[in-house]
């Protein structure tokens, strides 16, 4: 097994003292050749699959709190609302430095995007405001099928009607049934903090079997270093 250790920039941070472009292209075609493609990236991150059961999400180096959420996920690992991390050679995530920063490499489950108008997006939009409020379940449910779902039509502009349909319907035969997702939410924002706190629907996925997994509840760091550019570093294990 050997490590090969690339970097890529997005913005302009390392063009002028590392050669970026040119060191940008030799990492594509190495991960290329090995069989990785880049599936995505955001504001923070690059996400590089390979095969269809996991991903190696690469962390700039600002990023400590996905650390914190990752000792959490380690911690509650029958939590079905919560990632399941895919070791790589028997690790599933890595800090490292390199040119004097720290990085996080971290390997887990493929998962989909949330559709948009659906159920799963709703609940995710709905307790999350309801979890900041300090709303208990009870609350909660009493709230969304009070008056026939007088309070969920009020949603009508921005979501479908199936869906506050369905969110009735399931609330109304068997509401217990979101509680322990409810519950994930409450104690990750204390577990976060209210401050750093950041779950919405852009980093909620679903599983192939349709359950919500909650990936990054953590604010983004916004150093103006990480606004100007974003050094995204991959470190493959590549037999």
């Amino acid at each position: 097994m050997r490590a090969q250790e690339f970097i890529t920039e997005a913005g302009t941070g390392l063009d002028s003292m590392h050669g970026g472009h040119r060191v940008k292209q030799k990492v594509y075609q190495t991960m290329a050749n090995a069989g990785y493609k880049k599936i995505g990236r955001g504001l923070d991150a690059s996400v590089w699959a390979k095969d269809a059961g996991s991903v190696i999400k690469i962390i700039t180096s600002g990023q400590t709190p996905f650390l914190k959420f990752y000792k959490f996920c380690r911690a509650h690992p029958d939590n079905p609302y919560l990632p399941r991390f895919v070791p790589i050679h028997g690790r599933d995530h890595e800090v490292f430095k390199l040119y004097g920063e720290k990085f996080l490499q971290v390997s887990m489950e493929k998962l989909r995007k949330l559709r948009s108008g659906s159920p799963q997006e709703f609940l995710i939009w709905y307790l999350e405001d309801a979890a900041g409020k300090n709303k208990s379940w009870d609350k909660v449910v009493h709230e969304l099928t009070a008056d026939q779902g007088s309070e969920l039509r009020k949603y009508e502009k921005q979501f479908p009607s199936k869906t506050l349909q369905i969110i009735y319907k399931s609330l109304t035969s068997r509401p217990e049934d979101w509680l322990p997702l409810y519950k994930t939410i409450v104690a990750l924002r204390k577990h976060t903090g209210s401050s750093s706190w950041d779950l919405h629907t852009d980093n909620a996925m679903l599983r192939a079997d349709g359950t919500i997994v909650i990936i990054d509840p953590d604010r983004k760091s916004t150093r103006p270093e990480h606004q100007s550019h974003l050094n995204l570093v991959c470190r493959l294990l590549l037999e």
